[in-house]
């Protein structure tokens, strides 16, 4: 802790340490004031101490910030920070340290998400999300494991969608609001079974009528 002058500001001010974190202002005019200055802030600070640097909260805003920095795309960023924000900073807890999280809580996140409705896809990108600020905190030494790497995700592997039946009178629905060449453009798609890219290339030396080939 000192009280010091700054030449380039000609101001007077404190500069702090605590728990690895340096604090300094620099805004007063006399040496008396920024002592006074500095005592204030340490009251204050005692009473309400700042979360340690490797809380959720903490490495989260890093590992978006270093993600910004690498260049990823913005709609990326903004996933990122609404899974975190959201689903994944809510259930873990924001002022959690990162390294008492373990295998088991992880499965805990994905168990929750599921009784809550959520897709097995959806979930599986929250997980994503979470393994990788985890793999960037392990290179940069604020962890020394990856829970999500260990942790079962077996309730989540299937993730292909489930589409429902076609129904065919939806199908005839669809037909009957249509008139002239659109409704024989779409006719002709449904009863050859034809894609949008393959109609659009049929020519009439395509169709034999009389053979019923196409």
């Amino acid at each position: 802790m000192a009280v010091e002058y700054r030449k380039d500001r000609k101001k007077w001010g404190y500069r702090v340490y605590l728990a690895g974190r340096c604090f300094k202002k620099y805004a007063w005019d006399t040496k008396r004031e920024a002592r006074e200055a500095e005592r204030e802030f340490l009251v204050e600070i005692k009473k309400n101490p700042p979360p340690p640097k490797n809380t959720l909260t903490a490495v989260a805003s890093q590992y978006l910030i270093e993600s910004a920095r690498k260049g990823r795309s913005k709609w990326r960023l903004d996933g990122l920070r609404w899974n975190f924000n959201k689903f994944i900073l809510p259930f873990f807890g924001e002022n959690t340290l990162v390294t008492t999280i373990k295998r088991k809580d992880v499965e805990e996140f994905v168990l929750a998400q599921k009784q809550r409705g959520v897709k097995n896809k959806t979930i599986w990108n929250y997980v994503t999300d979470l393994r990788a600020m985890f793999n960037w905190a392990l290179k940069e030494g604020l962890v020394v494991s990856d829970p999500v790497s260990g942790a079962d995700l077996d309730p989540i592997r299937n993730r292909k969608p489930h589409k429902p039946p076609l129904k065919l009178e939806d199908v005839e629905l669809a037909a009957s609001v249509l008139e002239g060449y659109d409704r024989v453009y779409f006719d002709f798609m449904r009863y050859t079974g034809l894609r949008k890219d393959e109609a659009n290339r049929v020519r009439w030396e395509d169709v034999d009528l009389v053979n019923g080939w196409l």
